[in-house]
């Protein structure tokens, strides 16, 4: 039956709302599995069957975990906002983050409570693109870049070589876990192949973080050299 509550710490003191995802918790190996190389499939981690995307799952998790491990979450737990209210009163508050990827953010949270034992040794491309992505919304890039790194290295074999999504994908991934190489590749790529200024072209907008293209605009001299 599907799980629509996880614990990741019997102590916690809030509960984040996701929208549900299927993952067996016993077998993370199997987000190893090799995604097709197909631009115009959607490789989305999110469930489309219309079940899973009316039914939420609820984690527990500790506070302060997540405010020893994001900025973004140490404001949010400040005691003039509603959630570090409830939390300094003993409440524990509920938290939708229905918008962020759910398989992505649960891989982050085995991260941030140290349920590292569990964690695959490779994931999928579109999975830590959107690992990516979230590390940059809650300034997470130090914290996870140990084993994003580890992710990296079993991916980069296969890097790519003309503009499609998995392009924009790497540029994520190599602009947020700062990996100079990867990055050169793609911006490299997309210099040549793109009709518009990297920083303009449409699909980085659909794929990557909003803070990654207007640095563009400051590098772009020196990609297009």
């Amino acid at each position: 039956m599907p799980v629509d509550f996880l614990d990741f710490d019997p102590d916690g003191d809030v509960v984040l709302i996701l929208n549900y995802c299927s993952v067996d918790w016993n077998n993370l190996a199997s987000l190893e599995e090799e995604e097709e190389d197909d631009d115009d499939k959607d490789t989305d981690s999110e469930p489309h069957d219309d079940t899973e995307m009316e039914q939420k799952l609820h984690v527990r998790a500790s506070s302060k975990h997540l405010k020893l491990a994001s900025p973004v979450f140490r404001a949010m737990f400040r005691a003039e906002f509603r959630e570090g209210a409830m939390v300094d009163s003993g409440a524990s508050p509920n938290i939708s983050l229905l918008d962020d990827d759910s398989i992505a953010l649960l891989i982050i949270l085995c991260v941030i409570h140290g349920h590292t034992k569990i964690l695959p040794h490779q994931i999928n491309l579109s999975l830590l693109a959107q690992i990516a992505v979230l590390a940059d919304k809650y300034n997470l890039e130090s914290y996870l870049s140990f084993f994003a790194n580890l992710w990296i290295e079993q991916l980069k074999s296969n890097m790519p070589t003309s503009l499609t999504t998995k392009a924009f994908k790497w540029l994520t991934i190599s602009w947020v876990f700062k990996r100079p190489s990867e990055f050169e590749i793609v911006t490299k790529i997309a210099v040549r192949e793109s009709k518009w200024r990297l920083d303009n072209d449409p699909r980085m907008h659909l794929t990557i973080p909003k803070s990654i293209p207007g640095n563009f605009n400051k590098h772009w001299p020196l990609l297009s050299d």
